[in-house]
């Protein structure tokens, strides 16, 4: 999800870092488009976090490039007025584009990061993550993939955070958190757009260019995961608004509508207060649909 939006800012400020940036995208002319903007950047081939044949696909072609992957940025998503859609491989179109294609492309890749020094998984989550059904099991976390889950968007932006929880205890080497970005200004909204063109056009979009963040800002929290010193077991999720200290969750408005500071530390809403058991779940459900 590099080539608009928050994902492009992204790339833009690693380049500025010193990466080697691969741009990775759905449609191929995009993604050229965007990497010949960017120094240093290149495009490999089509990802489709829709499709997990798209997804080992890419992998296959990036593997064919390179022996080494030091950030995976899982930022590519779609918003909840898509969702009740029907992916190729038969799950919730929704939860498939934000969490499992991320999960499959994350495993795929992990023996390249193994390699690394100091690799680190950056999953894109959000405010909504609060709002995520306290899935406990396997079978749980199945039914939340089904085509039509009310709560698909949220499941699946609170999958993410217990995902950089799991990969943190599963893979000690790989460093991984979670980000929520605040509430942007972005092409996330471009459906809204669709269905009703005047109210957005006149409506929406001043009120979102008046109150929400922009890209640049929006991509903060995400590139701080990316090169800043920190510690995923005091630093697991970040957003961008002043909040309370680390060991307190902080109101969902404050992670909508607060004092923008950059990065925060904060702790996420996890079921069962630490999450363990939904995350494990939540592994063996993932593995098990992408066929791993």
């Amino acid at each position: 999800g590099s080539n608009t939006g928050i994902g492009l800012q992204t790339a833009r400020k690693m380049a500025g870092y010193g990466y080697a940036v691969v741009v990775a995208c759905r449609t191929a002319s995009k993604g050229e488009e965007a990497a010949a903007t960017i120094d240093g950047a290149e495009f490999i081939a089509a990802l489709d976090l829709s499709s997990f044949s798209s997804v080992r696909n890419f992998v296959k072609a990036f593997k064919a490039k390179h022996d080494r992957l030091d950030v995976l940025v899982n930022n590519a998503g779609m918003n909840s007025f898509d969702g009740g859609s029907e992916s190729v491989d038969g799950l919730d179109l929704c939860f498939q584009t934000n969490f499992l294609g991320h999960f499959l492309l994350t495993r795929l890749l992990l023996p390249l990061m193994e390699k690394t020094p100091e690799p680190r998984v950056v999953n894109l989550s959000s405010v909504m993550h609060h709002f995520g059904t306290d899935l406990k099991t396997a079978e749980d976390w199945k039914a939340a993939s089904r085509v039509g889950c009310p709560n698909s968007y949220s499941d699946s932006k609170l999958a993410s955070v217990l995902f950089s929880m799991e990969l943190n205890r599963r893979f000690p080497k790989v460093k991984s958190f979670a980000v929520n970005p605040g509430a942007v200004n972005s092409d996330i909204w471009r459906v809204m757009k669709t269905k009703n063109p005047f109210l957005f056009k006149y409506v929406i979009s001043p009120a979102f260019r008046a109150v929400y963040l922009d890209t640049d800002e929006g991509s903060v929290t995400t590139v701080a995961a990316c090169v800043c010193d920190l510690d995923p077991t005091n630093s697991l999720y970040l957003q961008p608004y002043a909040s309370p200290e680390k060991s307190k969750t902080c109101h969902p408005l404050g992670e909508m509508m607060g004092v923008f500071v950059g990065f925060s530390a904060t702790k996420a809403r996890l079921p069962g207060g630490d999450g363990a058991e939904s995350g494990r779940g939540l592994w063996d459900a993932s593995t098990d649909l992408c066929g791993l």
